[in-house]
């Protein structure tokens, strides 16, 4: 017999500031985009990744950008 397994728990805090769980996402189609200021792709790739979120938006999928 199969028993619902639990959740991960986490929690970020977004490039914006603002704090979300992973409660916050349940029942969402998300992008999570990890980066960091020091690696030269991540920091190259952030325009493409801009235009691909407002892209996202007509399509009711959220991405959050996590640094």
């Amino acid at each position: 017999f199969w028993q619902r397994a639990e959740r991960a728990q986490a929690s970020f805090v977004a490039l914006s500031g603002g704090n979300f769980t992973t409660d916050d996402l349940r029942g969402k189609v998300v992008l999570v985009n990890f980066w960091a200021t020091t690696c030269v792709a991540c920091v190259a790739e952030m325009p493409k990744m801009t235009e691909t979120a407002d892209d996202l938006v007509a399509l009711r999928v959220e991405m959050h950008t996590i640094p």
